[in-house]
């Protein structure tokens, strides 16, 4: 939770807690590579596959199981924050600027600093991401 921000738990109760039914999430899937095709991670290609898209000096690069992570920490894209950056750690989410917590293929759990976000989301999904 966001310290000192009850605030925003309130909001993420009212967004996704309204009642029994509501669905709601504390962390993102990622079982699947963006490009080219919207691709499955699976045991092998996440084993052999290089990196094949973006702009970050990435391509040819094979994360393998320890560099791809398969959840995060969750990210509310609806929000309506001006301070809130989809798919990136900022001040609105959950541990708030400093980075998030995620899950890797060979089944370790790493804090991702922000430092290193963007390198690890990019080689875990082939998003194309340059920048927050």
């Amino acid at each position: 939770m966001v310290q000192g921000q009850p605030e925003l738990r309130i909001k993420d109760l009212q967004e996704f807690a309204l009642n029994k039914d509501a669905f709601g999430y504390s962390y993102e899937n990622f079982s699947w590579w963006r490009y080219p095709d919207e691709q499955k991670k699976t045991e092998a290609k996440v084993a052999s596959r290089p990196h094949t898209w973006g702009n970050l000096g990435l391509k040819g690069i094979v994360p393998g199981p320890s560099g791809t992570y398969l959840i995060v920490d969750g990210d509310n894209k609806f929000n309506t924050d001006p301070r809130a950056i989809n798919d990136y750690p900022d001040v609105t989410d959950n541990h708030g600027a400093s980075g998030a917590n995620g899950m890797f293929a060979d089944g370790h759990a790493q804090w991702i600093r922000v430092k290193d976000y963007l390198v690890t989301r990019e080689l875990s999904t082939d998003e194309y991401n340059t920048a927050p």
